[in-house]
């Protein structure tokens, strides 16, 4: 438990939720999402702006609605798919190692692909950036390849993936991403709820960090480990204790033996 707890603490999951806030997306927000992008940006604590349907870490929208070339109509995969804007790979952190990112504004993406290394793997492309892809009829080029990252928990198989910002499935984007600065963090918060109101005053304003929430995906595994270590200490505190009065048997054993023998001489 503790070399397993070891692991998830340190493993590099292959992106970070280091000082990114969600807030649950709403029709004004939607609407108004690039003069709200553009007013955050006048913030030096806002740091980067994007939405997208689910966190990193969530293994929800799975397909098997996914065609490429080559490949063969009796294999139907279930492959996880995210719907985003642009710069979602951005912010969090997530390393393009093949091809390029989405770029931000340019309506020339819209039918174009991102996949991961798993999906690659799946569709036997050594090289997939240009080749061809159909999500869910929408047909397109992929142009980049993003490294594998745990959208999963870390003892579960990495799924093959799909990214599109295609408009069409904006409907489906669920929350807005935040990065800030790690200072005047407080500061920077009061910024950002005084601008989601001013353009949402009928929604009320929450949010939540990222990086909490990711620890409450393995408090079970850490309570877990407390309890062992407890127990562990227990144990070896009572075999101490057995220890420490069989030595003080032994010695008052011994010290009965030397007195009889200067009794007899």
């Amino acid at each position: 438990i503790f070399k397993q707890l070891n692991f998830i603490q340190n493993r590099p999951l292959g992106f970070s939720t280091d000082n990114v806030m969600k807030i649950p997306i709403n029709k004004n927000l939607l609407n108004g999402f690039d003069n709200f992008k553009n007013t955050l940006a006048q913030n030096p604590g806002v740091l980067q702006v994007t939405a997208g349907q689910s966190v990193p870490y969530n293994e929800d929208y799975k397909t098997s609605g996914i065609i490429w070339d080559g490949k063969d109509p009796q294999f139907s995969p279930l492959m996880r798919y995210s719907i985003s804007l642009p710069d979602y790979l951005e912010t969090f952190g997530m390393e393009i190692i093949a091809g390029r990112s989405f770029r931000y504004n340019n309506p020339t993406d819209i039918n174009k692909y991102i996949i991961n290394e798993k999906a690659a793997e799946y569709m036997g492309m050594k090289n997939p950036v240009g080749k061809r892809l159909s999500f869910h009829g929408i047909e397109g080029i992929i142009i980049g390849v993003v490294k594998n990252y745990h959208h999963v928990p870390l003892h579960r198989e990495i799924m093959p993936q799909v990214f599109t910002v295609n408009p069409r499935h904006w409907k489906a984007l669920r929350y807005i991403f935040i990065k800030i600065a790690p200072q005047n963090i407080p500061q920077t918060l009061e910024f950002i709820k005084e601008k989601t109101i001013s353009i949402a005053p009928q929604y009320p304003f929450s949010y939540s960090f990222l990086d909490q929430e990711m620890n409450k995906l393995y408090q079970s595994e850490q309570k877990m480990g407390q309890m062992i270590g407890y127990f562990a200490f227990l144990a070896i505190f009572i075999s101490c204790l057995g220890l420490f009065g069989l030595a003080s048997f032994m010695s008052e054993k011994r010290t009965k033996e030397i007195g009889i023998r200067k009794v007899l001489g």
